[in-house]
């Protein structure tokens, strides 16, 4: 049963049990990477990363949930780079755990900092203001102990492990994070971390986000297009040099510079991590699969982030395929080598049988509803001869260049192939019908005379329009 046919009370019900078990995935999430921290010999992985362009990957899905609740959301950074070494995840789950205690516990204003103080030039702060109800300064060192929670927080969900779990990764990373009021009477925490690891990747120095071209390989030569989207250079070089052993390969740094490759280029797969800066991997797959252009494209979404929730929402927005890291590389090319035979599967099977409709290769709403205006478009004009590409393309509001990559894209055909065998799936339909002659059906379907009719059907589907008739009959 789907939730929106259940009665009222039946959905308030499953809401309930939605949220609860949510809280119980988080609370299993937290508690499993509060014990990685505690492992002795657990280690992180020090990237070179620009803070500014990491933070604003992060905040995005913050900014619109504070905002929504009424609150006021402020961010303040630098109006520079600001490069330091950090484990990309763990400080995603820091600031995360912050924003997300700042918004449950304010009552209208949040707001985070960078700031590179000038009396430490070797450090920077992250800055997280709410203005809910104080904290008594006499608990400040007791909020980061496991599981302690504050008497007057008794009636908020929560388990007192999110600041516990923050405090063991900020001292991962070799740096300290505090509580303290404001002088506006606010609650102030504070992470200062170092801009440089003794134990950094010698990698690093790739892998920080830049603003260049796209980078384009292995374009010569025939074969499927992967684009892989990954803005770590050492793992996308590992992804890429296994995979170029299979396909043709191009890679971009995020999902802006993947939607840029898209405009210019036949990509049959998209391969890309979630937590990227600029435009991250939910983003640009919701991107891809609401663009009439792009929308038949599988996407493989790669992630460090092992929850349910995560997983829905990449699915929600349209990835046909999730891959949790780390992963085998040889489970990753058999993935994409299955959506490339499944989808070549569905274009051979539309080609080859008369009675299957061009629905079936629709795998996206978005196609559903291409296929069925350029249907309906054909067929209402189906008797003209004269159709042609350019008339299409005017219809649909495509040039005749997008038209042509997105109908070859979606069905292996050009468009000039997909009118010809739109022209004779329909005959076959009068034929079944039994109410017009051959040579009468060959006109109505907008062919020229009956004998290119004939010629095309029996290059179609290896017998001429009279012996499928007496086959039917």
């Amino acid at each position: 049963m789907r939730i929106d046919d259940a009665s009222a009370q039946t959905r308030e019900y499953l809401e309930i049990i939605e949220k609860n078990t949510q809280r119980l995935l988080d609370l299993s999430t937290q508690l499993l990477d509060f014990r990685k921290t505690e492992i002795k010999g657990f280690q992180l992985n020090f990237i070179k990363t620009d803070i500014n362009l990491w933070l604003d990957a992060i905040i995005s899905r913050f900014r619109t949930t504070i905002e929504t609740n009424q609150k006021e959301f402020i961010y303040t950074a630098p109006g520079y780079p600001v490069e330091a070494y950090i484990d990309r995840e763990a400080f995603a789950k820091m600031t995360s755990n912050l924003l997300t205690n700042a918004n449950k516990y304010s009552e209208s204003l949040v707001r985070l900092e960078i700031q590179i103080p000038e009396e430490q030039p070797e450090v920077f702060k992250i800055i997280v203001v709410n203005d809910g109800k104080l904290i008594p300064l006499q608990e400040k060192e007791n909020i980061f102990k496991p599981f302690y929670r504050l008497k007057e927080n008794d009636s908020q969900p929560g388990s007192g492990i999110g600041l516990s779990l923050v405090h063991s990764l900020v001292e991962l990373h070799n740096g300290t994070i505090t509580y303290n009021h404001t002088t506006g009477g606010m609650n102030r925490f504070e992470i200062t971390l170092p801009l440089k690891q003794s134990t950094s990747l010698e990698l690093a120095a790739d892998t920080t986000p830049e603003t260049k071209e796209p980078e384009v390989s292995a374009q010569t030569g025939s074969g499927p297009l992967i684009l892989i989207v990954e803005d770590q250079k050492d793992m996308l070089h590992f992804i890429a040099g296994e995979l170029a052993e299979h396909f043709r390969v191009m890679s971009a740094g995020n999902g802006k510079e993947a939607l840029a490759l898209l405009q210019e280029h036949p990509v049959e797969v998209i391969i890309s991590d979630i937590m990227m800066p600029i435009m991250d991997g939910y983003d640009l797959c919701n991107e891809v699969k609401n663009d009439v252009n792009f929308s038949h494209i599988p996407i493989i979404l790669l992630t460090a982030q092992h929850s349910l929730q995560a997983r829905l929402k990449g699915l929600n927005n349209g990835a046909d395929a999730y891959i949790e890291k780390p992963f085998s590389l040889e489970l990753l090319v058999t993935q994409v080598s299955n959506l490339l035979k499944n989808r070549e599967l569905l274009k051979t099977s539309y080609v080859e049988k008369p009675n299957i409709e061009s629905s079936s290769l629709a795998l996206s709403k978005m196609d559903t509803l291409f296929l069925e205006r350029l249907n309906e478009f054909i067929e209402e004009n189906i008797t003209n001869e004269q159709l042609n590409v350019d008339m299409i393309a005017a219809e649909m509001g495509m040039s005749t260049s997008s038209l042509y990559r997105k109908v070859k894209g979606i069905s292996g055909l050009s468009p000039v192939e997909f009118i010809r065998i739109t022209r004779l799936k329909k005959a076959i339909q009068w034929m079944k019908e039994g109410e017009y002659r051959i040579n009468e059906i060959a006109f109505m379907a907008g062919f020229s005379s009956p004998a290119y009719f004939s010629t095309c059907f029996q290059k179609q589907y290896g017998k001429s329009p009279t012996e499928y008739l007496k086959d039917l009959l």
